[in-house]
């Protein structure tokens, strides 16, 4: 969506009731967007009586669309930010779903308190650009900063001894998901979850491939509805699958 766009919707609407209609809108029509037949071939992939995870749940749309998809899947909804954590809880009142835990922590390498970043640019607030304050990320820093409680994955008391396998995990943390997998390591190497994550060509990329791939995990890739081997040299997208031999 346009930015002008969003500026007069945020305007008119409030930003609160904003996020949840826009969530609204993506729930119902996310299947007609090309650009996120990746997701749902991720989410055609999970059992339909296991452990999903999703990390950076924003307000709600990946966690929703799940949700119905597999009615007897357990969701755990990660989100810190506050105003995306109301979105995301009244979407879930909407759609009526019953299978959905919503944590507001972050998610990484550390235990304790981290600040976040909402991002504001010309008065227009980004939800989905929401990310951790830190040193290795340089973009979007200008904005709503709040204090939030996190953890490790492997420390994560609602994660970490799960009765039932954890199947998949979706990360969207905006270059924070280097630090994700290093904190929560022990647990992937546990479930052996698929791994759906959103990777840009940086460190960041760079760090998460040599973790995941020195626990047995391959980097796949979506070509024509099928899952194909990564190679840098063919394939230009930022979506990976990772698979655990």
């Amino acid at each position: 969506m346009k930015t002008t766009a969003k500026y007069i919707l945020q305007r008119i609407l409030g930003f609160d009731r904003y996020l949840f209609v826009f969530s609204v809108f993506k729930v119902y029509t996310l299947k007609w967007d090309k650009n996120e037949n990746h997701f749902l071939h991720f989410i055609n992939m999970l059992s339909p009586k296991g452990v999903f995870i999703d990390i950076g749940a924003n307000i709600g749309i990946m966690t929703s669309i799940a949700a119905r998809k597999h009615k007897g899947i357990t969701i755990h909804a990660i989100e810190p930010m506050s105003q995306n954590v109301s979105a995301l809880k009244k979407i879930i009142s909407f759609f009526g779903l019953k299978n959905i835990f919503v944590h507001q922590v972050a998610l990484g390498n550390q235990n304790g308190k981290i600040k976040m970043v909402m991002p504001i640019r010309n008065k227009v607030r980004f939800q989905g650009l929401s990310h951790v304050l830190h040193e290795s990320i340089h973009e979007n820093n200008d904005g709503e900063i709040t204090e939030v409680d996190i953890f490790k994955i492997d420390d994560f008391e609602p994660l970490k001894n799960s009765p039932k396998r954890i199947e998949g995990i979706k990360m969207d943390v905006e270059n924070f998901e280097q630090f994700v997998v290093k904190g929560g390591i022990n647990t992937i190497k546990q479930h052996k979850p698929v791994l759906y994550i959103e990777l840009w060509d940086n460190e960041n990329r760079t760090s998460c491939f040599n973790d995941l791939q020195a626990i047995g995990y391959k980097a796949y890739t979506l070509v024509d509805n099928q899952l194909t081997l990564y190679s840098p040299d063919k394939h230009h997208h930022h979506n990976f699958f990772f698979v655990c031999d």
